[in-house]
């Protein structure tokens, strides 16, 4: 619970694969109106940034324009379900055990070479690391 209390959805994260970290930026998606505003409204994928659910049940890629690359993992941050190009318009299993959902842009999971039983992780950043990342974002 104390999670869900600190972190909100301004927060941003660092993501991390096999404890190296990458050039992926994540924001945490709490409730529908951030999932509306972040995924359904977005009309390109930005490559170098994902999205992350706490506790998630399972993903529905309702109204998402493009195919994407969803990762559950358990509680002790084990890849247990990975699927690349995600369909959109599309449901996953539901998951009892899965502690975060991440979601990136297509072949992210080919690009870091992330497979099943792999450990994952993200890190809090500073508001003001995260203002200096914003403003030298390429446009796409």
């Amino acid at each position: 619970m104390a999670f869900k209390k600190i972190h909100n959805n301004k927060t941003r994260y660092y993501f991390f694969v096999k404890n190296k970290n990458t050039e992926i930026y994540l924001t945490r998606i709490i409730n529908f109106t951030d999932y509306k505003n972040n995924l359904i409204k977005i009309k390109e994928f930005p490559p170098n940034f994902g999205y992350f659910i706490f506790n998630p049940r399972g993903f529905n890629s309702f109204l998402i324009s493009e195919k994407l690359d969803i990762i559950f993992t358990d509680w002790d941050n084990h890849i247990f379900y990975l699927e690349r190009n995600f369909k959109t318009n599309s449901f996953t299993k539901g998951f009892k055990n899965a502690k975060f959902l991440y979601i990136f842009p297509q072949k992210t999971i080919d690009n870091f070479n992330i497979n099943l039983n792999d450990i994952i992780t993200h890190r809090r950043m500073s508001n003001k690391k995260w203002r200096k990342i914003e403003f030298r974002k390429i446009s796409y």
